[in-house]
């Protein structure tokens, strides 16, 4: 196996960093003691079994397709790569999914997504030793710093030109590439290149269906393992976890959305004819969701850019409202608490005090801005949505349960008080009218109230 200047330099670079991260980390012991945790954890049975059976399913894959000629043994390095880089991220991914589709659609970001195919044509010009790990050093920096960067409004500017400056870079080495391209056209092993390409294709959707019934068998231990919580600590008998199994039809959409509330239910069953009749409504309950939800999508997306009121006094054009309330109502908590431990002032930054799940929702560029008091004892923070409006939410130290909402086509000009344009405390009664309204695209399954058998 050749390995080419550009993989060389990954190698050289993924070393550095751990060697880095343990001699410059204060707490040396810390991170060898989370590398040997890492280490502990891929001895138990249940991870080195799944990666076992990986191994088994992705070699009878590569056997199979060199009975079809598909394959040969030029190729053994590049599936060794596309294997544990490209294909191992979709297994690990696949128990998050909550649909087949979902990770369909993952699978096809991994094998011919945009970055893919730029980075199959990068491959196709290296560049010398050096430069690759040169260039491969900036750009590390540059992605692990860009996002952290783009989180804060004060240094959003630094964000955009860290992007900025990974796009020149892209840009030059899209250059450097067509241009050795044009001059050696004739030189390149055209086939060789066109048959790494089709694996780094075919092989991560050859481990669709490897990953799609990990993701069932994750989901269906999930289940059981809840129901045990309302069976004195027991596993399920044998009827119930029957009919749980043969209730999910082999589908993860069902066997992802077996939430709490139907748990209960489940556990409570006489018998396996009334389990299957809860499975039933249950699958029933999934479907009208997904068709609520796919309505919601719809009337959103029927509003979009309309400006103006509808005839109950809400804004039109919703895109973004419910995220936009889930991160205003985060950082009304971070808020709170920071107050109650920091001699009831509030932060300046409380954005870094975020985590990405509160903001994966939103755009990159989120816009939120945020404004304290001279003596830190009042806060707000607002946001404008793609339906050009503008929520808000405010607090103080006085009553630091109490909590102002802000909602108008402007932005709040000033803290909130009781004659504050926009802004309401829910003291006074209820929330304002676009606060008060339900934006949420509907849960996944609504259980019954009421369990009738």
């Amino acid at each position: 196996m050749i390995f080419t200047t550009r993989e060389i330099a990954t190698g050289v670079v993924f070393i550095a960093f751990v060697i880095l991260a343990i001699f410059l980390s204060n707490d040396r012991k810390g991170v060898l003691g989370t590398f040997t945790s890492f280490l502990r954890a891929l001895g138990a049975w249940k991870v080195w079994s799944v990666f076992l059976a990986y191994g088994i399913y992705v070699t009878s894959v590569i056997l199979l397709a060199w009975a079809l000629k598909m394959w040969s043994l030029s190729l053994l390095k590049d599936t060794l790569i596309v294997a544990i880089f490209g294909c191992i991220p979709i297994v690990v991914a696949a128990t998050s999914k909550k649909t087949g589709g979902e990770l369909l659609v993952y699978v096809r970001k991994q094998g011919i997504g945009v970055i893919a195919a730029i980075v199959a044509y990068l491959n196709l010009a290296t560049l010398d030793l050096w430069a690759e790990i040169l260039i491969q050093l900036v750009l590390v920096f540059l992605v692990l710093c860009g996002p952290v960067a783009m989180k804060d409004p004060n240094t959003a500017r630094v964000g955009r030109a860290f992007i900025g400056i990974t796009l020149v870079i892209m840009l030059g080495l899209l250059v450097h590439t067509s241009t050795v391209v044009a001059n050696t056209y004739e030189s390149i092993d055209w086939s060789s290149e066109l048959a790494t390409f089709a694996l780094s294709v075919w092989l991560p959707f050859a481990v669709y269906f490897f990953a799609y019934p990990l993701a069932f068998i994750s989901a269906c231990e999930v289940a059981i393992v809840r129901m045990k919580l309302f069976n004195n600590n027991k596993r399920p008998s044998l009827y119930l976890g029957s009919a749980l199994i043969a209730g999910f039809r082999g589908r993860l959409v069902y066997a992802s959305r077996f939430t709490m509330g139907w748990i209960p239910l489940m556990a409570k069953a006489d018998d396996f004819r009334e389990a299957r009749h809860i499975m039933r409504r249950f699958r029933r309950a999934v479907r009208d969701a997904r068709i609520a939800k796919r309505r919601h999508r719809a009337d959103v997306k029927a509003r979009m850019g309309v400006s103006g009121l509808d005839s109950n006094g809400n804004w039109i054009d919703r895109r973004e409202f419910h995220e936009t309330k889930q991160a205003l109502e985060s950082l009304r908590f971070i808020q709170m608490g920071y107050a109650r431990n920091h001699n009831s002032t509030f932060t300046r930054d409380p954005l870094k005090l975020m985590v990405d799940s509160e903001l994966e929702s939103l755009p990159k560029l989120h816009g939120i801005e945020t404004q304290l008091s001279a003596d830190r004892k009042s806060w707000m923070a607002w946001r404008k949505t793609a339906g050009q409006f503008y929520l808000g939410v405010s607090g103080n130290v006085i009553d630091i349960n109490e909590v102002w909402r802000y909602s108008g086509s402007i932005s709040p000009s000033a803290f909130p008080n009781d004659e504050a344009a926009g802004w309401t405390k829910d003291s006074a009664g209820r929330e304002t009218d676009e606060w008060h309204k339900n934006d949420w695209p509907l849960p996944d399954v609504l259980p019954p109230r009421r369990d009738a058998r």
